[in-house]
Parts: C-alpha cells; sequence; structure tokens
C-alpha cells in the first residue's frame, strides 16, 4: 500500500488526535478535530489536487 504515514509526535495525546490504520481520527471533514473544535489539521485527504484542497480547507475554517 503507498501513501503518506501519518504522525505527529508534537501532539500531546490530550488534544485526542489518534493514527488508526493511516487514518487520522476523530476529524470532522478530514479537517476539524472533533475534540477541540477549534483544532484544524490542514492537507489529510490525499486523493486530490492539493493546493487547491488546501485553499478550499483555509478558507472553510
Amino acid at each position: 500500500m503507498q501513501g503518506y504515514t501519518y504522525r505527529y509526535p508534537f501532539l500531546h495525546e490530550s488534544c485526542g488526535i489518534k493514527v488508526v490504520n493511516k487514518n487520522v481520527q476523530p476529524l470532522y471533514k478530514h479537517l476539524i478535530n472533533i475534540e477541540h473544535p477549534s483544532m484544524c489539521i490542514i492537507g489529510i485527504p490525499g486523493d486530490t489536487v492539493v493546493f487547491y484542497m488546501f485553499d478550499l480547507q483555509v478558507s472553510s475554517t
């Protein structure tokens, strides 16, 4: 299986972000941390035009 391996060693466990089977969880629409809605992670979805996706994600936050 190809693709990126997501790791976030700089995040504390209390933020609730976990990587399970190459999926970052729990995120609403692959963007907003469900546990802490003021926290967004930009650039998670991989099957898209990356810079266009970044622009859409940033403009929606």
